[in-house]
């Protein structure tokens, strides 16, 4: 089984594009994949909808008529380190290396090949992802605390809340 089996299922991809016709060809593809997509075609949908499902991979356009895409790259860069692949029809060289110092992980020009985009996608997935082993976790006794998802665990049960006294 290859690396993109082992892990479409469960990978969260948030979409950000205006352009319908990328826009449905990019989401047909990747459902095909079994990948768990998540569309926007507004830049301020896709913020709302970034917070909530917390993507592991964003693929978004720059050219969004709602709001300066650079500054929607920098937006996540403030709160997520998940990748971001920018799919843009900017060709210019200064389009690409703006987005890529904003934060984007990768670059691709529209139009393009879905294999070269499938093969963007799971290389940025492969770069992200974090050994089960590597990950930051505090054991004492019956408590369980996660510093990579903040998670707190009392004898296997995640605990939501905490009351102070």
């Amino acid at each position: 089984m290859n690396y993109k089996n082992q892990i479409s299922d469960r990978v969260k991809i948030l979409l950000i594009d205006e352009d319908e016709s990328i826009f449905y060809l990019i989401r047909r593809v990747l459902q095909r994949e079994n990948y768990r997509l998540y569309t926007s075609t507004s830049g301020r949908s896709g913020m709302e909808m970034s917070t909530s499902i917390c993507p592991d991979l964003i693929l978004m356009d720059t050219q969004l008529s709602d709001m300066d895409g650079i500054g929607l790259i920098q937006w996540f860069r403030e709160w997520t380190d998940c990748p971001i692949l920018v799919v843009s029809g900017q060709t210019g060289y200064m389009d690409k290396v703006n987005a890529l110092y904003a934060g984007a992980d990768d670059y691709i020009v529209k139009p393009f090949e879905m294999k070269e985009l499938m093969a963007r996608i799971n290389a940025v997935l492969r770069r992200s992802e974090i050994p089960d082993d590597t990950k930051k976790k505090l054991v004492f006794d019956k408590l369980e605390i996660n510093l990579d998802s903040y998670e707190l665990l009392v004898d296997g049960k995640r605990v939501d809340t905490v009351e102070y006294r």
